[in-house]
């Protein structure tokens, strides 16, 4: 289980969320992982507020394409 914390645009405190990890590898040696996560135990708020973020990403994504 990890504990993220994010900064975010949407709330003046951090975002505080657990996840188990579900894959991880190492990108580059000692510096860059891509790791899955699952998030659990979601509350409304938490849910909300991380879907906004989501939301931004891909658009974001789909702006570059």
């Amino acid at each position: 289980i990890l504990a993220i914390e994010l900064n975010t645009p949407f709330k003046k405190e951090r975002l505080k969320l657990k996840a188990c990890v579900i894959e991880s590898g190492e990108v580059a040696t000692n510096l860059i992982y891509d790791t899955r996560v699952r998030f659990v135990n979601l509350e409304g708020e938490e849910r909300e507020t991380l879907t906004k973020i989501i939301n931004v990403f891909l658009k974001s994504f789909q702006e570059r394409k």
